[in-house]
């Protein structure tokens, strides 16, 4: 992913107008990420960046805008310029980085603690300890959507 992110920069910096706007999602773990994560060029400025949350990962739409033309050289991209950036801090990887293997391990490790769950209700219930269980997932998905909604994260 980083690879990716970094090939679409140098593109916008070497195609965009000055003045014309890159914009892209960006998926990240939500605890590693840091605004540090991503890379810029000296010819683009970071405008903003804004979170969708899922939990233990989420994307951001990342919108940069192009404030000088390239003057051909090729430079080593470094971290985010720009009112946006106030962090200094160095993460131990990015937060985008094995994005989809972090993906679906998080997948896994949520099915396996369901069905776990699932078995130990059936053998605590059986069929009605499985309703309860579906009905307590059911109550709680309906809390954490209204709890959402409340605090304005759609």
């Amino acid at each position: 992913m980083t690879e990716v992110v970094a090939d679409l920069l140098m593109f916008a910096v070497k195609y965009l107008v000055k003045g014309g706007r890159l914009v892209y999602w960006l998926p990240t773990v939500t605890e590693d990420y840091s605004i540090d994560d991503l890379p810029t060029h000296p010819c683009m400025e970071l405008v903003a960046n804004c979170e969708q949350a899922f939990g233990q990962w989420s994307r951001r739409l990342i919108t940069m805008e192009k404030v000088a033309d390239w003057d051909g050289e090729v430079i080593k991209l470094g971290p985010p310029t720009g009112e946006m950036n106030t962090s200094k801090t160095v993460p131990s990887q990015a937060g985008h980085f094995g994005f989809r293997d972090r993906y679906f391990a998080f997948s896994a490790v949520e099915n396996a603690r369901r069905k776990k769950e699932l078995k130990e209700a059936y053998q605590a219930g059986g069929r009605e300890g499985v309703a309860a269980y579906m009905k307590s997932l059911e109550e709680k998905k309906k809390v954490e959507r209204e709890s959402m909604l409340e605090t304005g994260n759609q």
